[in-house]
């Protein structure tokens, strides 16, 4: 093989690994949803190039406005810093019975399960970075999360209107 059609090779192997490398994934957003979170692109400022973000760590984030409380949660509304397990009881006003935060990862972010006055079971999963968030929407309940990074997770949390 000449060595030019051998550089063409190397130079387009490079270019596809590259290229398969890049996602149009939004960090946040359940993969494969093209959900949109967090801020807007088209107004945000460019991250800077050439420099990494530190990982995140807890002081990064404010407070929850309920802090770990789950008993705040019982009416439908709050904003609660949790680790799993912990189950969150709900008045039956709000259509949910209870939920339980069964676990929180960096892949699915936080994963809740529960049950509906009804009887009905329910699954979410909620998954967000600092600085973005993503909601789920079960049976006009509103579940958002606002971080969901190394065992914590903060979510917000609306009845039906």
């Amino acid at each position: 093989m000449p060595i030019h059609d051998a550089r063409r090779l190397v130079a387009v192997s490079a270019l596809s690994l590259l290229l398969s490398a890049c996602t149009n994934e939004v960090a946040g957003a359940p993969i494969g949803t093209g959900q949109t979170v967090g801020s807007n692109p088209a107004t945000s400022a460019p991250a800077p190039s050439g420099t990494a973000e530190p990982p995140p760590t807890n002081e990064d984030i404010p407070p929850a406005a309920d802090g770990s409380d789950v008993r705040a949660c019982y009416d439908g509304t709050c904003e609660v810093e949790l680790r799993a397990p912990v189950t969150i009881p709900f008045d039956p006003g709000t259509g949910l019975a209870q939920l339980t935060l069964t676990r929180v990862d960096g892949v699915d972010g936080a994963q809740l399960s529960g049950t509906t006055v009804g009887g009905g079971t329910v699954s979410v999963s909620v998954y967000a970075d600092p600085g973005f968030s993503s909601t789920a929407t079960v049976n006009g309940f509103t579940i958002t999360a606002l971080y969901t990074v190394d065992g914590v997770a903060v979510l917000r949390m609306s009845p039906p209107s």
